[in-house]
C-alpha cells in the first residue's frame, strides 16, 4: 500500500499548533471581560433581585421595572438564574395578574425544564380561568419530574376548580403516592372532595391532615368549612374556634363563621 496518501491527508488536515487557519500565530485564550464565577453571578442577581423587590415595596414601579431591565441583561448568559429570579418576584411581590403571568410565561421560555416554574406558570394560569393552558403547563412539568408531589396537587387542584373531580382525584392520589405525609395535598383532596359532595370521604381526608399538622389553620378551616356545607353546624363552629385559637388573624376562617351565624339566624358582630 501507498502509505503516501496517508501523509498527503495529514498535511491537509494537521495545522502546525502555533497557527490557526488564517495563518495567524494563536494568542492565549481569554475569559469574556465580564465572566464572573458561579457564586459571584448569583450574587450579583440576587443583590439586583432584593432592589426590585425593595422598588415593589416603596410603590416605586417604574423604577422596578427599570431594575427589572438590568437583571434581564445581567443575566442574559445565565436563564436558569433569571427564570427562577422572575418565579420568585411574580409570586410574592406582584399583585397585578397580568403581570405575573407574564413573568411566569417569560421564565418559562428562558428554562423549560425548570419544573418549578412550569408549576407555578400552570397555578397562576388556573387562577385565572385559563384551565387548558393551566392543564399544559402541569403536563409539561411532569414531563420534566413525573414524581413531583406539589405539580401533582396543584394539578389536582385546577382540575377540581374546573369541575373535573374523578380527573382531580387522580391527581392527588398520585401525589399522596409520593409523599403521602403532606398536610397540603391532604387538605387540598379533602376540599376537591366537599366541592363534589362527598363528604364523608372529604372528612377522612382533613382527619389524616391533621394528624399530620394538628395546628394548621387552614385544614381547619377547610374542614370546617365543608362540615357546614353538611350542615353538621355544630361540629363545623368547633373546627372555627380551634382554627381561631392558632390563628386568631384568619380573615377566611372568621369570613366562614361569619356567614354560617347568619345562615342559622343569628347577627354577626
Amino acid at each position: 500500500m501507498d502509505l503516501s496518501l496517508f501523509s498527503r491527508w495529514e498535511n491537509l488536515f494537521i495545522l502546525p499548533l502555533k497557527h490557526n487557519i488564517m495563518g495567524k500565530k494563536d494568542r492565549k485564550w481569554q475569559q469574556p471581560k465580564n465572566w464572573k464565577p458561579g457564586s459571584e453571578k448569583l450574587a450579583d442577581v440576587n443583590a439586583l433581585k432584593q432592589q426590585i423587590i425593595e422598588a415593589f415595596e416603596r410603590g416605586k414601579t417604574a423604577q422596578a421595572r427599570q431594575k427589572l431591565g438590568y437583571l434581564r441583561k445581567n443575566s442574559a448568559d445565565r436563564p436558569d438564574l433569571l427564570a427562577k429570579s422572575l418565579c420568585d418576584l411574580a409570586t410574592n411581590y406582584l399583585t397585578d395578574p397580568a403581570e405575573q403571568l407574564a413573568l411566569f410565561k417569560e421564565a418559562c421560555e428562558l428554562n423549560p425544564l425548570d419544573a418549578t416554574a412550569l408549576n407555578s406558570y400552570g397555578t397562576a394560569l388556573a387562577q385565572a380561568g385559563q384551565y387548558d393552558k393551566a392543564f399544559a403547563q402541569f403536563e409539561q412539568s411532569l414531563k420534566v419530574k413525573a414524581e413531583n408531589s406539589v405539580t401533582l396537587t396543584s394539578y389536582g387542584t385546577a382540575l377540581a376548580q374546573a369541575g373535573q373531580y374523578e380527573k382531580a382525584f387522580a391527581q392527588f392520589e398520585q401525589s399522596l403516592k409520593v409523599n403521602g405525609d403532606s398536610d397540603i395535598t391532604l387538605n387540598s383532596y379533602g376540599t376537591a372532595l366537599a366541592q363534589a359532595g362527598q363528604y364523608d370521604k372529604a372528612f377522612q381526608q382533613f382527619e389524616q391532615s391533621l394528624k399530620v399538622n394538628a395546628l394548621d389553620s387552614v385544614t381547619l378551616t377547610s374542614y370546617g368549612t365543608a362540615l357546614a356545607q353538611a350542615e353538621r353546624y355544630e361540629e363545623s363552629f368547633a373546627q372555627f374556634e380551634q382554627s381561631l385559637k392558632v390563628n386568631a388573624e384568619n380573615s377566611v376562617t372568621m369570613g366562614w363563621g361569619c356567614r354560617l351565624i347568619k345562615r342559622i339566624g343569628y347577627s354577626c358582630p
